[in-house]
This record gives structure tokens, sequence and C-alpha cells, in this order.
């Protein structure tokens, strides 16, 4: 049986608590590979500004 490949990734930062527990619970069932902005970018790609006039 080959060795899985699991790939975890967040966007609350690199440093979050989360994503470092999860790699490590993870990496027993498998190579584990971590991707994840350097500071927290929640919600970036969804946020619109509109102003009223």
């Amino acid at each position: 049986m080959s060795d899985k490949i699991i790939l975890i990734t967040n966007d609350d930062g690199i440093s979050a608590p989360g994503i470092r527990m999860l790699a490590e619970a993870a990496k027993d069932f498998g190579t584990v590979y971590v991707v994840a902005p350097d500071s927290a970018q929640s919600a970036m790609s969804h946020i619109t500004l509109h102003q009223n006039q």
C-alpha cells in the first residue's frame, strides 16, 4: 500500500494552533503537507465594499 498524501490548509495563517494540531494528528496516516498564508486571511476573497450615495 502506498503512503497517503494529506494536504492541510486554512485561511487563519500558518501560526494558527488548529492547523498545527491537525498536521500533528494526521502524520500517522501519511505524508502531510501544510499550505497556509503567513498571516490570517479569513474571508479575503469574499469582501465586497459598497457605498450608498
